[in-house]
C-alpha cells in the first residue's frame, strides 16, 4: 500500500473527467450507428493518450448513469472538458464530460499493458477526507492496495478519488462501510490498462 496522506499530495495539472450518461437518457441509436460512435469514441480516447494529453481511460461495470474516466493533463476544468469535446459519443449526446481536479503526481501512473484489469474507484463527496485518508492507510486486508489518493475539490459533489486494487471477498465492501461515517462513498468496479496505475510509487 502507498503512503495515503493528504498533506504530502502536491498540486499537480490533473483532472478527472467523469464521462456521465445524460439525464434523460438519450434514445436508442441503429446497430450500426451505436457501433460507429463507439469506435469513434475508443480512437478519441487512443488520439488523446498518444497526443501526450490523457493518462488513463476506462469504462465502470455496471457504474450506472457513470459510465468512465479519463485522467488528462490540462490548464483548467474548462480545458479538461474540450478534450472530450471532438468524442463522437460526447458529440452525439450519448455522453457528458464533467472535470474535476485531482491533486495527484503525474508520476504515479505507468505505462499501459496489453490488457485490461479490474480495479476499486471511490468517489468521496463532502466530509472529513483526513479521516477518509486514516482509514484508507490502515485497511486490515493486506492483499488491497491503494494506488491513487488525492483531493478533487472544496466545494461540488466530489472531493476526492482513490483507486484500488486487489482484495479479498468482501474487503472493499468492509472498507466502504467505515469509509461512510467519514464522506459519502461511491465505489465502482473499474477497468483500465494494467500496470497504469501501478506506476512508481516513490
Amino acid at each position: 500500500m502507498i503512503g495515503v496522506s493528504l498533506a504530502a499530495i502536491a498540486s499537480s495539472p490533473l483532472y478527472l473527467v467523469l464521462l456521465v450518461r445524460p439525464d434523460p437518457a438519450p434514445p436508442a441509436l441503429p446497430a450500426d450507428q451505436a457501433t460507429q460512435v463507439q469506435s469513434g469514441h475508443m480512437a478519441h480516447l487512443t488520439g488523446l493518450y498518444h497526443a501526450g494529453h490523457s493518462l488513463v481511460a476506462g469504462p465502470f461495470e455496471n457504474g450506472g448513469r457513470l459510465r468512465g474516466i479519463v485522467v488528462v493533463r490540462a490548464a483548467d476544468a474548462l480545458a479538461a472538458k474540450r478534450l472530450m469535446d471532438p468524442d463522437p459519443a460526447v458529440a452525439a449526446g450519448r455522453l457528458a464530460a464533467e472535470a474535476y481536479p485531482w491533486h495527484v503526481r503525474p508520476q504515479l501512473f505507468g505505462k499501459p499493458g496489453t490488457k485490461m484489469q479490474p480495479y476499486h474507484f471511490l468517489a468521496f463527496g463532502p466530509g472529513d477526507l483526513n479521516e477518509v485518508a486514516r482509514v484508507l492507510a490502515t485497511s486490515r486486508d493486506p492483499s488491497l492496495t491503494v494506488q491513487l489518493f488525492g483531493r478533487a475539490a472544496d466545494s461540488g459533489p466530489y472531493q476526492a478519488f482513490a483507486v484500488l486494487s486487489g482484495g479479498r471477498p468482501g474487503s472493499i465492501d468492509r472498507l466502504a462501510e467505515s469509509l461512510n461515517r467519514s464522506a459519502p462513498t461511491t465505489v465502482l468496479r473499474w477497468w483500465c490498462a494494467q500496470g497504469v496505475v501501478e506506476g512508481t510509487k516513490g
